[in-house]
C-alpha cells in the first residue's frame, strides 16, 4: 500500500509540474490535432477535389523541371513536391507537409496570443479553436497551396509582434511565395504599426524593402529549383498574375463560387469530396461570432487602443476586408476557402471575449451598468501611496474608487451573471465541439449529397 501510495503521490507531481509548463496543454492540442490528421490522411487514397493539379503538378515538376500551374508562384507546389519525395507519391507524400504546416499554424496562434500580452489560458482557447475549426483542418488535410501561405503568414506576424521585422518580412515574401494572396499579411502588419507601434521606423520601412527584396531573389531561386535554368522574374511574374486575373465572374464558372461578402453574411458551404465528405465550411461557431468579434474588438481599440484588439482589427481588414474592393475593382473570382487567412484573427478574438467571460465567474471582474470591468489588485503601488500618505487610509470599496461608477446590486444577481457567464462558455465550447465532430472531414460517414439535395 506504501509502494502504492507513492507512486501516486509521484505521478501526481508529474502531472502538477507539467502543466505548470507554459506550453502544457498546446502540446496536448498539437498531438490530438497529429492524430486526427493521420487517422484519416489516406482517405480518399486518391486525389481530391484540386489536389488532381497539385500532384499532377509535382510529377510534372519531378520529372519534367517544368510546372503546369504558372498562374502560382513556386514554393507551395515544390513543397507537395517534396513531400513526395520524402514519403511517397501516394496520399502520405501529398499531405503530409500540409498537415506539418497546418499543426505548426496552432502553435504560431498560441504564440502571437502570448506576444500580445494575452493570457495562457486565452492562448490556449485560441489554440484549441483553431485546431477544431473546420475550415482550418481541412485546409490542413488535403494538399493544396493554402495552408503553406497561411502558415508563413503566422509566422511573419509573430516575427512582427517580436520586433524581428527583417525576419518579418521574409516571412510576408515566403508567403506570397507559397500563394500570391499571402501579401494582404503586409497589410496588417503596416496597419498594426502605424496605429500602435510606430517605432524604429527606418527598421520597419527596411522591412518592406527586405520583403520586396527576399521575394524577387527567392523567386527566382525557387524556379530555378523547378526548372533547372535561371528565369526572368519580371516576365513569369506578369504573366503569372496576368493569368490568376483573367479567372473572373465573368470568364469563368463554377457552382460554388462566391463574393468576399457573402462569406460573413451567409454561411457559405463548399463541397471538395463526397466519398469521405470534405467541406470548406467555416464552423458555424466562429461564423457566427465574426460580426460580435469585430464590434468589440472596435470598442475596445478605440476606448482603451488595446493591442490584442487593434491587431485583430488589422489582421481582419488587412486579410479580409481588402477582398471586398478588390472583388468589385477586378471581379476576380473567389470562394470561401479564400477566408481562411482571416480565420485565425476571430478565432483570437473569441477566445479572448470567452476568456473574460471566465473571469467574470472567478470573479475576477465585475459588472458595472454595461461594462465588465477589473477588479482593483492591491500590490505595491498601492502600499507605497499608503506609506506616503500623511494618515493611514482605510480600504475603499470598488464605489468608492474614483474614476468607477459602479450599480449596487444583490448577491444574487451577481451569481447568476457569473454562472451566466460560465454556461454560455461551456455551451459554445460543446456546441463548437460538436460542429467540428459533425462536419470535419471525415470523422463520421454522414452521406454529404443530403446537404445539396
Amino acid at each position: 500500500m506504501e509502494i502504492a501510495r507513492r507512486a501516486v503521490g509521484g505521478v501526481r507531481t508529474g502531472l502538477a509540474r507539467y502543466f505548470k509548463w507554459e506550453y502544457a496543454w498546446l502540446l496536448i492540442i498539437v498531438l490530438a490535432t497529429l492524430a486526427l490528421h493521420f487517422v484519416i490522411i489516406a482517405r480518399p487514397n486518391g486525389p481530391l477535389f484540386d489536389e488532381i493539379y497539385y500532384v499532377k503538378d509535382a510529377h510534372v515538376i519531378l520529372q519534367q523541371h517544368t510546372t503546369e500551374r504558372t498562374e502560382h508562384p513556386p514554393l507551395a507546389k515544390l513543397i507537395i513536391a517534396g513531400g513526395t519525395i520524402v514519403f511517397g507519391d501516394n496520399q502520405y507524400g501529398w499531405r503530409i507537409p500540409a498537415v506539418v504546416f497546418g499543426t505548426a499554424g496552432i502553435v504560431f496562434l498560441y504564440l502571437i496570443c502570448r506576444r500580445l500580452n494575452l493570457s495562457r489560458r486565452t492562448a490556449t482557447l485560441g489554440a484549441f479553436l483553431f485546431a477544431t475549426e473546420n475550415l482550418t483542418f481541412v485546409m490542413s488535410s488535403v494538399a493544396l497551396l493554402d495552408i503553406f501561405m497561411v502558415t508563413l503568414m503566422l509566422a511573419a506576424f509573430w516575427l512582427y509582434l517580436r520586433g524581428n521585422y527583417a525576419l518579418s518580412g521574409v516571412g510576408v515574401a515566403l508567403s506570397t511565395l507559397a500563394k500570391f494572396t499571402g501579401v494582404f499579411g503586409i497589410i496588417a502588419i503596416i496597419l498594426h504599426w502605424l496605429i500602435k507601434r510606430r517605432d524604429r521606423p527606418v527598421a520597419f520601412v527596411g522591412s518592406l524593402l527586405v520583403a520586396l527584396a527576399s521575394f524577387v531573389g527567392l523567386f527566382v531561386a525557387f524556379e530555378a529549383a523547378i526548372y533547372h535554368k535561371l528565369v526572368d522574374p519580371v516576365y513569369w511574374l506578369r504573366y503569372a498574375l496576368g493569368q490568376t486575373a483573367s479567372l473572373t465572374f465573368v470568364t469563368a464558372s463554377h457552382p460554388s463560387m462566391s463574393r468576399p461578402w457573402n462569406w460573413v453574411l451567409l454561411p457559405e458551404i463548399m463541397p471538395f469530396w463526397y466519398h469521405p465528405h470534405y467541406i470548406a465550411l467555416v464552423s458555424f461557431t466562429i461564423w457566427a461570432m465574426i460580426v460580435p468579434v469585430l464590434v468589440l474588438a472596435t470598442i475596445k481599440a478605440l476606448k482603451r487602443r488595446d493591442d490584442a484588439s487593434v491587431f485583430v482589427l488589422a489582421w481582419f481588414i488587412g486579410t479580409y476586408g481588402i477582398w471586398i474592393p478588390y472583388s468589385l475593382l477586378t471581379n476576380r473570382i473567389s470562394f470561401i476557402y479564400y477566408f481562411l487567412p482571416a480565420v485565425g484573427g476571430i478565432v483570437m478574438g473569441v477566445a479572448i471575449g470567452l476568456d473574460r467571460l471566465i473571469n467574470i465567474w472567478q470573479g475576477k471582474e465585475m459588472l458595472a451598468g454595461n461594462q465588465a470591468l477589473p477588479l482593483p489588485q492591491e500590490g505595491p503601488p498601492a502600499i507605497a501611496a499608503a506609506e506616503a500618505s500623511p494618515l493611514p487610509q482605510p480600504p475603499q470599496p470598488p464605489s468608492a474608487v474614483p474614476g468607477i461608477q459602479t450599480q449596487p446590486a444583490k448577491r444574487p444577481r451577481k451569481a447568476k451573471l457569473q454562472w451566466a457567464a460560465l454556461s454560455f462558455v461551456i455551451f459554445f465550447l460543446l456546441l463548437h465541439v460538436a460542429i467540428f465532430v459533425i462536419v470535419a472531414p471525415p470523422l463520421n460517414d454522414l452521406s454529404l449529397e443530403n446537404w445539396f439535395h
